[in-house]
């Protein structure tokens, strides 16, 4: 009797040589490392979207090939990928720790073995959330957009990054951060990627006739060892009501994204009518150099003469005519203007002083500071200077691991012999002012300033020797530029015209995290946003640029001007919508940015409104929904 001849399972795979586990293997092998890739091009500089949509759907498709798989082999998946995201995107992040904790390349390379599963666990929580949709498909889409909020709100960072700075290049996508912060465009990105993979499987579905979409099914289906007999249901919809829900979705997220930009356009057109700021950020490029110390003199004097340099040149470029100039952080690096403190420089107190008396307006710049009470504490301090107004400091509250800080050193001191170079500053915990008051003179005039020789100093190395004498001589120069006797009030006529602004402050990476932004609108209502940054620690050039990229988000976020200035780069304004609204400057370049801002163009957003319950409400949303879904199949299954 005749032996029946087996059916081919896979008819494709067969008539081109590739057995089906074969082909699941090839797209298990080559899917890690394309996602990672993609993900690396959704990030600046190239900032694509699109790219970080076909990140998440290779995501997809790897977790409906192991969705009969167990647990551990899931988790071994997302770590391949989480290592796939660092090799392509954070391959930066070993030679940066080497570089300033001073460590050996072998216990850094171990760090970022180590990195890749503790902080990157948001790439394990969404994938394993892509797992459970094709095990629970009918609670898929909420399960994918959960997974993305916890991993988002819950994962420990040092670099810190969300699923929705993949969305940094879809300019409309984005705007999404208004509402629900940097959580919600990321969340809707992998509920899209999610859902648009049922509606591409359904298409190849239907289409097999076609040798190549034959083909592409061939290569998503998983090996013989992980088949069963079901198959993975769609989550949710089906057929054409499928792709009209989709597309319903992506409408509706792109209208509010127009309607979010006009609205910011219109408050830059009233901000323009109430008066722009005529600000300017210096970049003074000094040479990359982590953590020198106080005996480091050559370097503190080039850091002094560059920022001295760079500022007269500014102020006479603009004719005194400044409205806010502000320093970078390290400008003037390990070093502070208090007296009596550790880090007091008289030579920096004296420079500062001269800038602020020559100048007339307010002057931010970075310092170190010492606590009062306890001396051994030591802050990374942003310091305002104001006509109007006494002193204003800000003190950094979340500090760089293992540059400003070692973690786990007061439990392990010897980790203190693996990262030698690690820094032993301090966070401010305690109430602070998160908002710095400003004065701003519409009436302010242009001058032709005065050189110290015309304004009548007989002797300007003097002025770097005393701080008080410095003050005093820029004053000179100032107001024998100005050409009028001082008011009876002891201050010049055109200051009787005065308007009070506000501006939140961060301090270097602090800009990367939302709820440190968004804390200053708990209390105040900030007229923008100020970042002062020294990214010269950072070894690559693309660590920066993905610095400057996830900082616009921030913009966004608050509908705020965000004003960036950088030590080597990169320093930028970003209107409310996150867009350029001058070109950033380069990667260890040496300038200034000298722009008129309409800082007084701004919009409520309401995830400034919300803060930290922005996040919580769409968890306790979607923790609701799944609720709503799952309970009442509960019951019915159980009544059969």
């Amino acid at each position: 009797m005749a032996k029946k001849k087996k059916k081919s399972k896979n008819p494709a795979s067969e008539r081109q040589g590739l057995p089906n586990h074969i082909a699941g293997y090839l797209f298990f092998l080559l899917a890690i490392p394309a996602s990672g890739f993609l993900f690396s091009l959704s990030l600046a500089p190239v900032s694509s979207g699109w790219a970080g949509l076909g990140s998440l759907i290779l995501m997809v498709g790897l977790a409906r090939y192991l969705y009969n798989g167990n647990i551990w082999l899931m988790l071994f998946a997302a770590w391949l990928l989480s290592l796939s995201f660092q090799l392509f995107a954070f391959f930066w992040i070993p030679g940066t720790i080497q570089f300033y904790a001073g460590t050996s390349r072998e216990a850094a390379t171990i760090y970022a073995l180590l990195y890749s599963v503790i902080y990157q666990l948001r790439v394990f929580l969404l994938f394993g959330g892509l797992w459970l949709s094709f095990r629970f498909p009918r609670q898929g889409l909420l399960i994918v957009a959960l997974a993305a909020l916890l991993g988002d709100g819950l994962a420990p960072q040092v670099f810190n990054w969300y699923w929705g700075n993949m969305t940094e290049g879809w300019s409309l996508w984005s705007q999404l951060a208004s509402l629900g912060g940097v959580f919600l465009p990321g969340a809707l990105l992998a509920v899209l990627a999610r859902w648009l993979y049922d509606v591409l499987t359904e298409v190849i579905r239907t289409g097999e006739k076609s040798s190549i979409l034959s083909t592409i099914h061939t290569y998503l289906r998983e090996p013989d060892w992980l088949n069963s007999s079901s198959s993975p249901s769609l989550s949710g919809l089906r057929g054409w009501k499928h792709s009209l829900s989709l597309a319903s979705i992506i409408v509706a997220v792109l209208l509010y994204g127009v309607w979010n930009v006009g609205r910011v356009e219109d408050a830059i057109a009233e901000g323009k009518d109430k008066g722009s700021l005529k600000i300017a950020m210096l970049q003074t490029g000094t040479s990359r150099k982590m953590l020198g110390s106080l005996g480091d003199y050559d370097h503190a004097a080039s850091s002094m003469n560059r920022v001295v340099n760079q500022s007269l040149e500014i102020i006479q470029k603009s004719g005194a005519s400044l409205d806010l100039l502000i320093l970078p952080e390290s400008a003037i690096p390990y070093h502070g203007i208090t007296p009596g403190q550790k880090g007091y420089s008289v030579t920096m107190h004296a420079l500062i002083s001269f800038i602020y008396g020559t100048a007339q307006t307010p002057l931010l710049f970075n310092q170190l500071q010492t606590d009062k009470q306890t001396p051994g504490l030591t802050y990374n301090t942003a310091t305002l200077m104001d006509p109007e107004y006494s002193q204003q400091h800000y003190r950094k509250r979340v500090l760089i691991p293992y540059g400003e800080y070692l973690p786990f050193e007061q439990y392990f001191p010897w980790l203190r012999k693996v990262f030698p170079a690690a820094g032993n500053y301090s966070p401010e915990n305690r109430n602070q002012n998160l908002v710095m008051d400003m004065s701003y003179y519409p009436d302010r005039p242009r001058l032709q300033l005065l050189s110290v020789q015309e304004a009548g100093i007989g002797n300007p190395e003097t002025l770097w020797t005393n701080p008080g004498d410095s003050l005093r001589g820029g004053e000179t120069i100032y107001t024998k530029s100005l050409g009028e006797p001082i008011a009876a009030g002891g201050d010049y006529s055109y200051r009787s015209n005065s308007i009070d602004l506000k501006f939140a402050l961060l301090i270097c990476y602090e800009d990367l995290i939302p709820e440190l932004a968004v804390s200053a609108f708990a209390e105040e209502n900030p007229d923008f946003i100020v970042n002062i940054s020294n990214d010269s620690w950072l070894s690559d050039k693309r660590a920066m640029q993905q610095h400057y990229g996830a900082a616009r988000i921030r913009s966004i976020e608050t509908g705020r001007f965000l004003l960036r200035a950088t030590l080597t780069g990169i320093s930028g304004i970003m209107d409310p919508a996150g867009r350029d609204f001058v070109e950033p400057t380069d990667v260890d370049s040496r300038g200034t940015l000298l722009e008129q801002v309409p800082v007084q163009g701004k919009v409520a957003t309401l995830y400034s409104w919300l803060g930290p319950w922005a996040w919580r409400t769409q968890v306790l949303l979607l923790l609701l929904a799944l609720l709503g879904i799952t309970i009442p199949a509960f019951l019915a299954q159980k009544e059969k």
